[in-house]
């Protein structure tokens, strides 16, 4: 535990998410995150922003992983979920085995500062955010929202 500043730091245990701050350190987390993926991904984000980590998602559908991209343009990549949507700018989102999360500002232009948890809670939040979001994508798309499984458009290479 860190020094006590008045007794805050007792009361109030360590953060429990981070601050990553640079596209160099950020880019980092994200590949971390991907080629440690044990089950699924869910990546949301601008396609270029996927290009950077193509390499890295190709590796998860190779291990047969479950792989979910929320993205701005069309891409391509077999057995990958694609769902399109608005222009995502800067702003990026990553669920991995729905137990992390990295969320924030990435690419060029961008502050490039983001928020990595594993908090329990924080990860329901974003993963309820994120699955609000492929709804409404699905109809917008005009979509039936009571069907079980949707895929706007499933990648095959």
């Amino acid at each position: 535990m860190k020094k006590s500043w008045n007794g805050f730091s007792r009361i109030f245990p360590a953060s429990p998410w981070k601050r990553i701050e640079g596209k160099k350190n950020i880019a980092d987390k994200i590949h971390h995150l991907l080629t440690g993926a044990e089950e699924r991904v869910y990546f949301s984000c601008s396609k270029g922003c996927l290009e950077e980590f193509k390499e890295e998602l190709l590796q998860l559908v190779r291990r047969g992983k479950k792989v979910v991209l929320i993205t701005d343009e069309s891409f391509p990549m077999k057995e990958v979920i694609v769902y399109v949507t608005r222009k995502k700018e800067q702003q990026i989102g990553l669920i991995v085995d729905s137990r992390y999360v990295l969320s924030g500002e990435y690419g060029m232009g961008s502050m490039n500062t983001c928020v990595y948890s594993g908090q329990r809670n924080f990860v329901t939040v974003f993963k309820n955010a994120l699955a609000n979001e492929i709804e409404l994508i699905k109809i917008r798309k005009g979509e039936k929202k009571d069907e079980q499984e949707t895929i706007c458009y499933k990648g095959t290479g």
